[in-house]
């Protein structure tokens, strides 16, 4: 997002508004970028990225309404006086085309729940890994991801969500050797690519009461 504006101009509570929300979500926060030089030589070009996500197949034509206040600082009788003006504005980018394609159904696993992540992992903790036969152990599933998790997604055979990113499930140790294997598939934009990852398997100690 590029604006060209006054030198000496400031902007402050910015607000960006796509012209198609359906399907588009911001995923972090608006970052400022180096200025560039305008064609105007008492402007300058500020240039900022704001993450963005779409969850649905889209194509078609899109644009953006930066909204905000500008301030601008004065000084006068050399010095003695400065004081501040602000101003609303608002403005809409040119059009761009944009098309956000399905993902690939060849050689999609059946067992794909619609993660996408550049980068994902998954791993286990138990409260008990000594056990006498008929112990409950609690099995704590933790992930980290950038990408995107579809609602209510759970890892095979958890039992609720017990805090963001963190799933618990419940296992009678009644003589398995190991807890289960869980397997999770996603597909990876970058790569293009659908991968897997695992977790699980932890081995059980069976001690005698």
């Amino acid at each position: 997002m590029k604006l060209d504006v006054p030198k000496g101009v400031a902007l402050s509570q910015l607000q960006l508004t796509p012209s198609e929300t359906f399907g588009l979500q911001q995923v972090g926060a608006a970052s400022d970028l180096k200025e560039e030089p305008s064609a105007n030589p008492s402007n300058v070009v500020m240039r900022m990225t704001v993450p963005v996500r779409y969850d649905v197949p889209f194509k078609g034509r899109m644009s953006f309404t930066v909204g905000g206040m500008t301030t601008v600082h004065q000084v006068a009788n050399g010095g003695r006086f400065s004081f501040s003006s602000s101003t609303s504005f608002s403005k809409r980018t040119a059009p761009i085309d944009v098309e956000i394609k399905p993902l690939p159904t060849d050689n999609q696993p059946e067992n794909f729940s619609g993660i996408i992540a550049d980068r994902i992992t998954l791993r286990e903790s138990l409260d008990l890994r000594k056990v006498e036969t008929n112990d409950v152990v609690t099995i704590t599933y933790r992930m980290n991801l950038d990408g995107y998790l579809p609602d209510g997604w759970m890892p095979e055979g958890a039992a609720f969500e017990w805090s963001k990113g963190e799933w618990r499930r419940y296992l009678v140790a009644d003589g398995t050797a190991a807890t289960p294997a869980v397997e999770v598939v996603y597909y990876d934009p970058k790569a293009k690519t659908y991968r897997t990852i695992t977790t699980g398997s932890t081995p059980l100690t069976y001690v005698a009461p």
